[in-house]
């Protein structure tokens, strides 16, 4: 049967947000057409991500091995290319990341197969399948028809589709990733960057101030609006 596969994007154990984007936005593409969700993790002592995506895909394919324990763009491209050659999807989804962007473009060149990145949109028809993307700078939402293929590859865009609860019961499956390690690249070391008091990635309101603020005694007076509304306040770069 006919499925979508999507990569789990993880880091020090935790499955990144936009996962659950691809999830729910594959979900919405997989089951007017009858296509299976497959999510495919890579990753190290897997057990308690896999549950955790259980609810959210027809099927969970996991490699469990300690080359994914951080990713490496070269394990991943080595590991998917001969999954997928061997699965055969409609459709892969990766998030439009840094991971995503190191990892994708070389995944679709391997395998020579259409690949549009940072999507916001995507819908499959009988022959083929179209996308939307921005294009001028974000001027324009432009939709795309791409060259018929077995096969297609995309990145989404975070925060394209928002999160909805999901009631599937997922098979676990397990499968070995057949590859060594490349000793060309490999992983150093991982460091965390500075954050201040907030984190306005997971704000759910934002206020914006650019060169309108004028000057800082008129910071007062948003920094209270944010705050009666449950907000953070952000600003464009001549303002810092």
């Amino acid at each position: 049967m006919s499925k979508i596969i999507a990569l789990v994007e993880h880091r020090q154990g935790s499955i990144k947000d936009i996962t659950f984007e691809i999830l729910t936005m594959g979900r919405k593409i997989a089951q007017p057409k009858g296509l299976k969700l497959t999510a495919v993790l890579l990753g190290f002592n897997t057990a308690s991500s896999a549950d955790i995506l259980k609810p959210w895909a027809d099927r969970v394919l996991v490699a469990d091995h300690e080359m994914f324990k951080n990713f490496n763009a070269e394990t991943y491209q080595l590991t998917l290319a001969a999954l997928l050659k061997q699965e055969n999807p409609r459709l892969v989804m990766i998030g439009h990341s840094l991971c995503g962007a190191d990892l994708a473009p070389a995944l679709a060149t391997e395998l020579s197969i259409p690949f549009t990145t940072d999507c916001l949109g995507v819908e499959i028809t009988d022959e083929t399948l179209k996308v939307v993307r921005q294009v001028y700078d974000g001027k324009l939402n432009a939709r795309l028809t791409m060259r018929n293929s077995s096969t297609h590859l995309i990145t989404l865009r975070s925060g394209s589709c928002p999160v909805e609860p999901s009631n599937l019961n997922g098979v676990i499956e397990k499968f070995e990733p057949g590859i060594t390690a490349p000793e060309y690249r490999r992983f150093v070391e991982y460091i965390e960057a500075v954050v201040g008091d907030v984190d306005i990635t997971r704000a759910d309101v934002v206020v914006g101030i650019g060169r309108g603020i004028k000057e800082q005694a008129n910071m007062a007076m948003i920094e209270d609006f944010a705050k009666t509304i449950n907000g953070v306040v952000a600003c464009s770069r001549p303002v810092v």
